[in-house]
């Protein structure tokens, strides 16, 4: 089954750059959580989190 998720790349309000993983449904999944400055950085963050976290673990914190 294919991906329902598209990482959309973008300038927010203080001219930075960010990515944001939107599911096809429209509901933000994930997003950089830092500004870039270019965009050619915010592309290789996208590329850090698609080769860095395919089987990362998941953990459940108690709060």
């Amino acid at each position: 089954m294919s991906s329902k998720a598209t990482f959309e790349v973008y300038r927010d309000r203080v001219d930075e750059w960010r990515w944001r993983l939107v599911h096809d449904n429209g509901n933000v999944i994930a997003d950089s959580g830092e500004g870039y400055a270019s965009k050619q950085k915010a592309r290789e963050g996208i590329r850090s989190v698609k080769s860095n976290a395919p089987e990362a673990d998941v953990v459940d914190v108690q709060g």
